[in-house]
């Protein structure tokens, strides 16, 4: 599997600080400077559409077509929000003396940056400035993709690691966690932008790369305490990130693995990073398996978990409890019932009906009433401790390993 680079993408706000914006003023839509551009197109051509189907663009534009149609004028800015448009560059003293105060209005009630540029600024000069800057960081990116497939991959030796590491300022002297983030519905790109813009605000060596629909973070972490709580606050600036994009349930339902950050004098820096990446993936993949699990779920808190992941189908051939829970399932289907969710939930709250009830939003009596069922069904004593404790063994074993 190849690592894909992610963060090869400016931001508006580092857009503006480059050599060639310096006399670019910022007129309205502050909030939005965040925003990222991979791409920038100029449109000066009497009737432009304004419109792409790709995001992330900066618009450079004078506004020809624009200056006799307030209509347009109005329309435009929501309309390139909507679009993904990262921002937009008008060139005024030529069509317009300043942009005009309906667009203005807009962009600041949308977060949409609304640039000037005097009409010395050549746009051909702002878009060769972007390019290049982001061909630097796309190269810049291909290599700590590089980098990184070889660690996974075990396709280099320590020496050529260690000179590799060196060029990237990665310092072997120091831990590192890896953190595997994964969203439900797949949202790659608020996925990605969300961790780049977190990434950039730690003072602190990182990189994050693509391995199939997994986000793979490699952090500086002092230890496995710093790695779970930098993995909980790059989980929630990606929620964060989601709201303030105001998109209900805009990543679905992320996982977050993370493993554990080995003392550098232990093993050399290809190990350390591989046997992280390891476990982050194991905490995710078993996160993500289980409905009810944590948000962020730590290698090192995985416990029983660890253990059925790795038990192998004869290990599991012949099981009552499992293959009771497996009746259950069959049970569901055939009659469109949800025992064997409520069953999990029951036995995930200790057997408390009130406690349970709450958790699936069911009146105490209907989950009763569908515990009963169960017992029946499976033929088996819930009040005994040992028998609840190998349903939820078995629960869990069939969770993850689908039957």
């Amino acid at each position: 599997m190849r690592a894909e680079p992610s963060g090869a993408v400016l931001t508006v706000r580092e857009t503006l600080a480059m050599p060639a914006f310096a006399q670019a003023r910022v007129v309205a839509g502050h909030a939005g400077l965040e925003r990222p551009v991979r791409r920038v197109h100029i449109v000066d051509l009497p009737g432009a559409a304004y419109e792409w189907g790709t995001r992330d663009v900066l618009l450079l534009t004078a506004g020809v077509g624009l200056a006799e149609d307030l209509d347009r004028q109005a329309a435009l800015v929501p309309d390139l929000v909507g679009r993904g448009v990262a921002g937009m560059v008008l060139s005024v003293g030529y069509i317009f003396d300043n942009a005009p105060q309906v667009m203005r209005a807009a962009a600041d009630e949308l977060g949409f940056p609304l640039v000037t540029t005097p009409p010395g600024v050549r746009f051909i000069e702002l878009t060769e400035a972007i390019w290049q800057e982001l061909v630097n960081r796309r190269d810049a990116a291909m290599l700590t993709g590089d980098f990184l497939e070889q660690v996974l991959t075990s396709t280099s030796d320590a020496v050529e690691l260690t000179e590799r590491a060196h060029q990237l300022r990665f310092r072997l002297d120091r831990g590192h966690a890896v953190i595997c983030l994964r969203t439900g519905d797949g949202a790659a790109g608020p996925l990605e932008q969300a961790v780049t813009r977190w990434l950039r605000s730690v003072d602190r060596w990182a990189i994050s790369v693509w391995r199939g629909d997994v986000l793979v973070v490699v952090l500086e972490s002092a230890d496995d305490d710093q790695a779970l709580l930098d993995a909980a606050a790059l989980a929630d600036a990606v929620e964060a990130a989601a709201r303030a994009d105001a998109v209900e349930d805009a990543t679905g339902r992320l996982v977050v693995g993370v493993g554990n950050v080995e003392p550098p004098d232990r093993v050399d820096v290809g190990d350390r990073i591989r046997h992280s990446y390891e476990q982050a993936r194991e905490a995710l993949l078993i996160a993500g398996a289980l409905p009810a699990s944590e948000r962020v779920v730590a290698f090192r808190d995985l416990g029983l978990l660890h253990w059925l992941w790795h038990l192998p189908p004869e290990a599991r051939a012949g099981n009552r409890y499992l293959e009771r829970v497996q009746a259950l399932a069959a049970y569901d289907r055939e009659h469109r019932t949800d025992l064997l969710a409520s069953l999990d939930a029951y036995l995930d709250h200790g057997g408390s009906l009130a406690e349970t009830a709450a958790v699936l939003y069911v009146h105490r009596n209907t989950l009763l009433a569908r515990i009963h069922r169960v017992a029946e069904v499976l033929a088996i004593d819930l009040a005994a401790p040992s028998e609840r404790l190998n349903l939820a063994v078995a629960l869990k074993a069939y969770r993850l390993h689908g039957r």
